[in-house]
């Protein structure tokens, strides 16, 4: 596929054009009008990601000259994932579309990838808690074009305010017993600080594994995407006991990163410090992203993560992989006639 300048008009007043850097103001101007688009779809963190690894084929949607979606995606032979290198991706609007034009586009959006070869599209569809109450009609639209659902995960979100009635008795008294030892939660920027006294260590020993990413990484990221990206810790006497990176989104925060070490631990000081989040820090979001509790591809749960995601109040958030035929922009065509 040409990932130069290429425009295309499949349904006019719709066209779409592959992305290109000359598009690029394009492209973040929908982004941050958007009402479900998020830091995992800006072409600084896609761009990061995927420099490499996946050939870019990402789709900017028109309405006559007006930008009013982003679709994020690379291409594998005759197929289109939307995204492979994220947590989700998925089709991003401007916000007030109507259903009548958000249909449109998914329409030209399948139509133009069809006269481009492209078989079939994978796409993991970005959860509901990141966008308004109908975000969740994507699964709709793409229920109309023959979409089939080949993977669910079952995610936990906590929301937002944190209220203190839903948290389990274990859970009070746990933070109960941070607070009377008179913890503070900070924001800080070092980065390596908290991979090296925190992070790298607790993964290790728990869990025998390295973050996905280095503090180098980490850093880079959130220099580019300015205050999306935040780092908090618990601290006592100088002492750094427990940490969080969170990806920041309008109506949500993601805890990508949570670690403790042994004192924090005998301190309840994740616990104290999840609920300063909550309580304090992002009480006008939301929800809290736990994320994932699941393994083996979404078809095994962990109780025990589970559980402790649930222990705050949590509920569930179900995200959706669905697969779809180009050759579908023609169902939806005539599902709205």
């Amino acid at each position: 596929m040409n990932n130069s300048i290429n425009i295309l008009t499949p349904s006019a007043p719709f066209s779409a054009r592959f992305f290109d850097e000359a598009w690029k103001k394009d492209w973040d101007t929908v982004l941050e009008g958007s009402e479900n688009g998020t830091l995992m779809h800006s072409r600084e963190y896609l761009s990061y990601h995927s420099a490499g690894r996946f050939n870019d084929c990402s789709l900017l949607l028109y309405h006559g000259k007006k930008p009013i979606a982003i679709f994020p995606a690379h291409q594998e032979e005759d197929r289109v994932f939307s995204h492979l290198g994220l947590g989700y991706a998925g089709l991003v609007f401007v916000k007030s579309l109507s259903f009548d034009l958000k249909l449109q586009a998914y329409q030209t959006l399948l139509e133009t990838y069809h006269h481009s070869q492209i078989n079939e599209l994978l796409i993991k569809v970005t959860p509901a808690v990141y966008g308004p109450p109908a975000a969740e009609m994507h699964l709709y639209f793409l229920h109309l074009c023959g979409g089939k659902t080949i993977k669910k995960e079952l995610s936990l979100a906590i929301p937002l305010p944190l209220n203190l009635k839903g948290l389990s008795k274990g859970r009070k008294s746990a933070i109960k017993k941070a607070e009377g030892v008179r913890l503070s939660l900070c924001q800080t920027d070092d980065f390596g600080r908290f991979w090296k006294e925190l992070l790298v260590p607790n993964l290790a020993s728990r869990h025998g594994v390295q973050p996905v990413h280095n503090s180098g990484e980490i850093a880079y990221l959130a220099k580019n995407n300015p205050g999306k990206i935040r780092q908090f810790v618990a601290i006592l006497n100088g002492e750094w006991l427990a940490g969080a990176i969170v990806y920041v989104a309008p109506t949500c925060v993601h805890t990508q990163y949570l670690a403790t070490n042994a004192l924090g631990r005998r301190l309840h000081a994740l616990d104290f410090m999840i609920k300063g989040l909550c309580e304090d820090i992002f009480k006008e979001k939301q929800f809290l992203d736990f994320g994932h509790v699941n393994e083996q591809e979404g078809k095994k749960i962990n109780k025990g993560l589970l559980s402790w995601k649930a222990s705050f109040g949590a509920q569930p958030c179900i995200q959706y992989q669905i697969k779809v035929k180009t050759k579908g922009w023609q169902l939806l065509l005539d599902s709205y006639a």
